[in-house]
C-alpha cells in the first residue's frame, strides 16, 4: 500500500490525475478488504480486466491506466492481428489482453504459480479469447523437468532452491518444447531474475528472423542463477537483438547501451529495426483511462 501512496504523491502528475488515482487506489482498498469483492474494470477500447484480491501486478492498471508504461506501449503499438505474442511471466493477464482482446494477436501466457494461473484464465475467459490465447501453466526454463517455485509472494514468486513452505514443485519445459516450431513476433519475459534460463532454452525461437522484439524485465535477482545482467544482455546481442527505449506519445525508439548507462528495470531489446519502426509509425494511439497511449 505505501509504495502505490508514494508513487502518487511524488511522480508528475496533475493535481485532477492525483485525486483520480487516490479515488481509485481507496476504492480497491474497500472492495478488495472490507467487501472481499472482485472488480472487472475496462482496461483497453475493446478489453477489461478482472481484479483479484491479492493480484497486485494487476492494480497498476486500474489506478494508473497502463502499469508499465516504459514498455507496455511498445507491445501494443507493435503487435497486429495473425502476430504471436509470447506472455512469459504473464500473472493475472494483463499482457495477454492487451495483444490479443486489443490488437488480435494471437497469444501463448505462460504462468506457474496454480492460483495466479486461475487468474489468468478468468481474465481469459472474461475477454472471450479461448480462441486466440493458449495458456500454460508451467515455468520457462532450459530444462523440461520440474523447478521449486515459491507460492507467498504474489507477484514476485519465483524458482527457489531453498527450504521454504510455502514452496511447490512444478512442470517446467523450455520455451521451444512449448512452442513446437512456432515463431514468436515478440516475447514478454518478466519471471524474477529466471530470464536468462528461459532464454538458453528458446534458441531456436530467437534465433529465427521471425522474431523481432523482446520485452525483458531486468534486475540483480539473476545472480541467485549465476547469471547477472550483463550476461544476459551479451546473449541477446549475440542473438543479434539491441536495446532501445521507447517514448509512446512520440512513437520514438532511443538507443542506448546499458553497460555504460545503467540498465533499466524493464529492458526492449529489438533485432529488426525497420520492421519494428514501420509497425510504430503505422500504429494508432487509443484512449486508456483518459490518456492516449
Amino acid at each position: 500500500m505505501q509504495p502505490t501512496i508514494a508513487h502518487i504523491l511524488h511522480q508528475n502528475y496533475s493535481p485532477g490525475q492525483r485525486v483520480k488515482f487516490f479515488w481509485r487506489f481507496f476504492k480497491w482498498q474497500v472492495i478488495s478488504k472490507v467487501f472481499k469483492r472482485q472488480l472487472i474494470f475496462q482496461f483497453t477500447p475493446n478489453s477489461k480486466l478482472m481484479l483479484i484480491n491479492r493480484f497486485y501486478a494487476l492494480t497498476g492498471n486500474y489506478y494508473f491506466g497502463i502499469a508499465e508504461p516504459d514498455v507496455m506501449p511498445f507491445v501494443l503499438h507493435v503487435l497486429q492481428p495473425g502476430d504471436l505474442f509470447v506472455d512469459i511471466g504473464a500473472n493475472g493477464g494483463a499482457y495477454t489482453v492487451l495483444a490479443s482482446a486489443e490488437k488480435g494477436a494471437k497469444t501463448v501466457a505462460v504462468e506457474a504459480e496454480p492460483a495466479t494461473f486461475k487468474g489468468l484464465v478468468k481474465n481469459i475467459e472474461l475477454n472471450k479469447l479461448n480462441d486466440l490465447v493458449e495458456a500454460w501453466p508451467v515455468a520457462v526454463s532450459d530444462i523440461n523437468g520440474h523447478l521449486p517455485l515459491t507460492t507467498a509472494e504474489h507477484a514476485t514468486n519465483s524458482i527457489r532452491y531453498e527450504d521454504r513452505p510455502d514452496i511447490i514443485n512444478v512442470e517446467a519445459k523450455t520455451l521451444d518444447n512449448i512452442l513446437n516450431g512456432k515463431i514468436p513476433t515478440v516475447i514478454k519475459m518478466d519471471i524474477e531474475g529466471y530470464e536468462h534460463n528461459a532464454l538458453l532454452g528458446a534458441h531456436y525461437s530467437i534465433s529465427n528472423d521471425a522474431c523481432k522484439a523482446l520485452v525483458l524485465e531486468f534486475s540483480n535477482n539473476g545472480e541467485y542463477y549465476g547469471y547477472g545482467n550483463k550476461i544476459t544482455h551479451q546473449l541477446l546481442t549475440e542473438y543479434g537483438f539491441k536495446p532501445y527505449r521507447y517514448y509512446y506519445k512520440t512513437k520514438s525508439l532511443e538507443s542506448f547501451d546499458p553497460l555504460t548507462t545503467g540498465f533499466n528495470i524493464n529492458m526492449i531489446y529489438i533485432k529488426d529495426i525497420a520492421f519494428i519502426q514501420q509497425r510504430l509509425d503505422t500504429a494508432n494511439h487509443i484512449l486508456m483511462s483518459g490518456e492516449y497511449i
